[in-house]
């Protein structure tokens, strides 16, 4: 997994304890659905949508057409 350090991040193995644990809530899984429906809405056709959250807030970080159908 990757851990903040000071300057920058670092990669170390995911300790066993948090290996079978969801990452990610199912409210937190809504609001990625409903962005990249509103996404592809908007857009016209399907989205390969990249996000990330900081804290509770969500962020697009990028959205393109898929491609490779």
């Amino acid at each position: 997994m990757t851990v903040s350090v000071d300057g920058g991040t670092s990669e170390v193995d995911v300790p066993l304890d948090k290996c079978y644990l969801p990452v990610l809530d199912e409210g937190q899984i809504a609001s990625i659905v409903r962005l990249a429906l509103a996404l592809q809405e908007a857009m016209g056709w399907p989205v390969d949508v990249e996000w990330a959250y900081c804290g509770v807030d969500l962020y697009l970080l990028q959205c393109r057409p898929i491609t490779t159908l």
